[in-house]
């Protein structure tokens, strides 16, 4: 009892509310629901097109650093989505052309409202946890079903052509990359050639491929010393014999005296009897060279102590050249570790630096049969499903804005009664005043209307009428102008399939 008795007031109150407010929610719901019953029927209608482009071989991978495809693709929507691309496709195709007539959107601002018309999803294929593109769709969406169709199919075939155009970029930038390398490395290469060439001129006689001539040289040397040093020793012989002889027939050479006289010396004093003999029998003997033109006739003995003496000279001269050939080469010798190791270390660099030369080369070569071939080793990407006329719009949801719009108009209105309703402090029942004073009501009197009364609100009635029916008017027709072909609204208002 209590609920019933509780909602037959509740409506009662309602209800009267209505009556008192009715024109209010009337005008409020009809400035809401009818210009959105304008934008919803003069929103132009959107098409969508679809088509799929699936990679031929590894066309995704094979320009990729890390071999993956997720960077060839977005390399590839990139050139495709480009702002030089899309314009041209917007003139060949006399898209936007409103924007275009005023003259108000830049090529920018064109290709930028293309570009959020176009959608563009990638479809992976592989294992689950290293999944690789395989293919993606591209949709396009627009006003005209037909054009819609074309730039579809036109956006899916330029896939290729933008392939083959960042395949001859990356091949002539690899082909620069390479050729400045290999400059370089030559360069290096050159400079090491030389530094290696100066290194053996400084060290000739002392690097590695030379220690066998070196050894067999000090072979040879040593043994023409030790042949030498026997034929000083035979010259030596030779000569103690002549001049034994000699001091057996008394008969001394110069030569002969003052080795005495220095033997002499070394033992006694300038005054010891032998010494100042033999002084004098040199000082005869030379003073009879000089009277005989500094030369005496000369035994057969002293002749031959002359000769050996002379074989004996020439002999020690060849053993000291012979010693010091040799100390060359032991020098030579003993420096060869030390020169090679300083060999080995330059010869390394150069190794290695040649072996990269040759890689790069090799390289270089591939690059340049891979830029003139770029584009004609077929297509790298194909249009598996072309994109067909659309035959149903995919937007806008014309009954969604309506329920939109119905409930947008119905909320504003109850709210408009409300707000009216508390601001009015009037008393509208006896009920009312009851609530509102303590005072106890005598009697109440009915309001009296009369015929001048009745026409002041007749015409009150008819002009507010009137002035809602103008608003709304302008209303609906501002709102279906600004609809009618108003394609980027229409756009937002469609959402894109997944």
């Amino acid at each position: 009892m209590n609920s019933s008795e509780n909602a037959e007031p509740l409506f009662e109150r309602l209800g009267a509310i209505w009556s008192r407010r009715r024109w209010i929610a009337v005008a409020v719901f009809s400035l809401v629901f009818i210009p959105g019953i304008c934008v919803a029927l003069a929103l132009p209608a959107i098409y969508e097109a679809r088509a799929t482009v699936v990679a031929v071989g590894d066309a995704l991978s094979q320009s990729s650093p890390d071999g993956s495809g997720s960077g060839r693709v977005e390399s590839l929507n990139d050139q495709v989505l480009s702002r030089s691309r899309l314009y041209a496709l917007i003139k060949h195709f006399d898209l936007y052309r409103s924007s275009r007539d005023a003259g108000s959107d830049s090529a920018s601002t064109l290709a930028e409202k293309m570009r959020k018309d176009v959608d563009i999803q990638t479809q992976t294929g592989g294992s689950r946890g290293n999944p690789e593109p395989v293919a993606f769709t591209v949709s396009y969406r627009g006003a005209n079903p037909s054009k819609v169709a074309d730039v579809t199919n036109a956006l899916a075939r330029s896939y290729q052509s933008v392939a083959v155009e960042i395949q001859a970029r990356q091949s002539a930038a690899a082909v620069d990359t390479l050729r400045s390398r290999l400059a370089a490395i030559r360069g290096k290469l050159d400079s090491q050639q030389r530094l290696i060439d100066r290194f053996r001129q400084a060290h000739s006689g002392t690097l590695p491929d030379q220690q066998d001539v070196n050894l067999a040289a000090m072979q040879r040397l040593n043994t023409q010393l030790r042949v030498n040093d026997s034929r000083q020793l035979q010259a030596m012989e030779r000569q103690a014999s002549l001049l034994q002889q000699m001091d057996a027939k008394g008969d001394s050479a110069l030569p002969q005296l003052e080795q005495r006289l220095a033997n002499l010396e070394l033992r006694y004093t300038d005054k010891y009897p032998g010494i100042i003999a033999l002084k004098q029998q040199i000082a005869e003997m030379k003073k009879q060279q000089a009277t005989n033109g500094g030369s005496t006739l000369r035994s057969p003995m002293e002749q031959q102590l002359a000769s050996v003496d002379k074989d004996l000279a020439q002999l020690k001269a060849q053993g000291k050249t012979l010693q010091s050939r040799i100390s060359t080469y032991q020098a030579r010798l003993d420096d060869a570790p030390e020169t090679a190791q300083k060999l080995r270390s330059l010869t390394q660099g150069y190794s290695e630096t040649s072996e990269l030369y040759t890689d790069l080369l090799k390289r270089y070569e591939q690059a340049r049969v891979a830029q003139v071939t770029a584009g004609r080793g077929g297509p790298q990407f194909s249009v598996f499903e072309s994109a067909e006329v659309p035959r149903e719009p995919v937007g806008p949801d014309r009954l969604r804005l309506l329920a939109v719009s119905l409930v947008l108009g119905l909320g504003l209105a109850g709210v408009a009664a409300v707000i009216a309703e508390q601001h009015d402090t009037s008393f509208h029942s006896l009920k009312d005043l009851q609530e509102f004073t303590s005072v106890p009501v005598l009697a109440t009197i009915p309001m009296i209307v009369t015929n001048k009364d009745k026409h002041r609100r007749r015409w009150r009635g008819t002009v507010l009428f009137l002035a809602l029916l103008a608003a709304v008017s302008v209303l609906g027709m501002g709102s279906y102008a600004y609809a009618h072909n108003n394609q980027p609204l229409s756009q937002r208002l469609t959402h894109h399939a997944g």
